[in-house]
């Protein structure tokens, strides 16, 4: 499994290095407002700053790859009571308060630059490594608790979800920086 993280991983940073600046905060994707969390609910007033230019945010490639390393670090963390993000990323968007007044996910209201990710590239690559040579048989069937977003399932199954998902990002992202 750790190579399998490994390539992943490289794969994200490769992109970060080789996005163009100009497509840094370029939209991957349409994101409508029928995507789940990004408008509220019908009959809800959106905050002003949700709009439908703001919410293309969402599928920004640095966004994108934010949301894929945030998730490594926090699905790679056996006890997630105490999770903490390093303190040069905290705060991005999946740390911002949820719901917004609105009821729907917070617009993101900054952008990281591409050191920031590549140093939680690294520090997502440490920390998984740490994780899978270190945890133990009864860690892996602990079931996750209530309040976490993979409730109810083994960590050794978020592990694996984990991995699924920033191959996902990573190979999007990958095809979004790639020459035509």
């Amino acid at each position: 499994m750790i190579s399998e993280y490994e390539a992943a991983i490289d794969q994200i940073e490769r992109a970060l290095r080789d996005c163009p600046d100009e497509k840094w905060e370029s939209s991957m994707w349409p994101v409508p407002r029928t995507d789940p969390w990004v408008w509220p609910k019908e009959g809800v007033e959106p905050v002003p700053e949700r709009t439908d230019e703001s919410i293309q945010r969402f599928s920004a490639f640095w966004c994108v790859a934010y949301h894929a390393l945030w998730f490594l670090d926090f699905y790679g963390t056996v006890n997630t009571s105490n999770f903490e993000s390093p303190d040069y990323i905290r705060g991005g968007p999946e740390e911002l308060p949820f719901p917004a007044a609105d009821g729907a996910v917070s617009v993101p209201n900054k952008t990281w630059d591409r050191d920031a990710l590549i140093r939680y590239a690294a520090h997502g690559r440490d920390k998984i490594r740490q994780t899978i040579d270190s945890v133990t048989e009864a860690e892996l069937a602990r079931t996750t608790p209530s309040d976490h977003p993979r409730a109810g399932e083994t960590f050794g199954e978020v592990l694996n979800v984990n991995l699924a998902h920033i191959q996902e990002h990573g190979g999007q992202m990958a095809a979004f920086v790639s020459p035509d």
